[in-house]
């Protein structure tokens, strides 16, 4: 983003959450599932000011609320 080609940021539901799998490696990884996108400028010239950020649309909104319980829940546990 400091090079500012970035036009516009958003996320789209992909696979859905993954929180224990694991790689091809065999390496243990987890998702939330989203994928981030940035659209780039037009003709990727220089744009002044931060990239517009689109809103997450509901479902990713809900798993992101969801998540972040958990996250809390899983950090009490002894």
């Amino acid at each position: 983003m400091q090079a500012k080609k970035v036009a516009e940021l958003y996320s789209v539901s992909g696979v859905g959450p993954t929180m224990f799998s694991r790689n091809g490696g065999g390496d243990p990884y987890f998702t939330d599932g989203d994928i981030a996108f940035a659209r780039l400028v037009p003709g990727c010239e220089g744009r002044e000011g931060a990239p517009r950020t689109l809103l997450d649309p509901p479902r990713i909104e809900a798993k992101d609320a969801f998540f972040s319980w958990l996250k809390s829940m899983w950090r009490a546990m002894p």
